[in-house]
């Protein structure tokens, strides 16, 4: 097993940590307990530290092989800095390869522009409540309220 196996096995086993300690936290809010928020900020430095490592590694594989460039965009999507390296390696593989160009374009026709992807964001903290999408309506909070009525109205576009 190669180096690079080992750091995205790692890479793997700690994204598995953090992801239930965030979740802890989630649940906790303000009152979690200092050593989750600590190990919290380790793991994530450590992540950052492999990923270095996995981006320094696959780009010396990407200098030896044309093909392996594709692998490290793959495995490191989440960086800002690899949307123009994808770019550049699809604009590659649709002149290579016109069965997949046309494949693709007809894919994209048959998305009506209503269906394309929408970025929100939405962010709570501090034991802080999270709502994304659409929220219109009626809101009722507190404990044994009682709601009258019902004043939705129909959305009509």
């Amino acid at each position: 097993m190669s180096n690079q196996d080992d750091i995205k096995r790692l890479v793997m086993n700690y994204q598995r940590r953090l992801q239930k300690l965030k979740e802890v936290q989630a649940l906790q809010g303000i009152n979690t307990a200092p050593d989750i928020l600590i190990e919290i900020e380790d793991i994530e430095a450590e992540l950052d530290k492999f990923q270095a490592a996995l981006k320094a590694l696959q780009h010396d594989v990407s200098a030896e092989s044309p093909h392996s460039s594709s692998t490290s965009v793959a495995t490191t999507l989440t960086d800002p800095s690899n949307s123009q390296l994808l770019a550049q390696q699809l604009l590659s593989a649709l002149k290579e390869d016109p069965d997949f160009a046309a494949e693709l374009a007809a894919l994209l026709k048959m998305t009506p522009a209503s269906q394309s992807p929408k970025t929100s964001s939405v962010a709570a903290s501090g034991g802080g409540i999270a709502i994304g999408g659409n929220v219109g309506g009626s809101i009722v909070f507190g404990n044994n309220n009682t709601v009258i009525g019902n004043n939705a109205q129909a959305e009509q576009e």
